[in-house]
């Protein structure tokens, strides 16, 4: 079972402290044997690798809310959120289902009052017979969002 860790505001309080003072520190999230599942920077910049659905026998819209929910859990661990995803890249396996997936993209960010990343998205055939695969780059830092109509 994969499991991240939960990192208190004191902890990354601490981190944030030790990055000022110039030490450089390195974060691995989630370290498995072939691959860590996100990696935090010490300039606040956290990568997450290409997240799937834990199950595979699931419809569509159910992989990618399971992507969301892990993505929020790997973030809000280490000091983010989906309101702070810069980019994305999304390798479905059917373009066919883009149409449902930006529909859920969109309710996603909207729930966390969030402008949407920039984003890269393309056909490809997913790991385990998922119909869908996404990492993220995400900040650490408070992100402004500015609606379109302020742009």
């Amino acid at each position: 079972a994969e499991k991240t860790a939960e990192v208190s505001p004191e902890e990354i309080q601490a981190a944030f402290d030790t990055i000022d003072k110039g030490v450089d520190v390195l974060r691995r999230v989630d370290v498995g044997p072939s691959y860590s599942k996100a990696t935090a920077l010490p300039d606040g910049t956290i990568y997450t690798s290409g997240l799937i659905s834990k199950q595979g026998d699931i419809d569509f819209e159910s992989q990618v809310s399971s992507i969301f929910e892990d993505a929020e859990n790997i973030l809000k661990s280490n000091g983010s959120g989906p309101e702070c995803i810069i980019s994305a890249l999304v390798m479905i396996g059917d373009l066919a289902n883009m149409p449902r997936f930006n529909e859920m993209w969109t309710s996603w960010f909207d729930r966390f009052q969030a402008s949407l990343p920039s984003r890269t998205s393309f056909e490809a055939k997913p790991p385990a017979d998922r119909a869908i695969e996404i990492s993220f780059i995400a900040v650490r830092k408070p992100v402004v969002h500015r609606k379109k109509a302020e742009l």
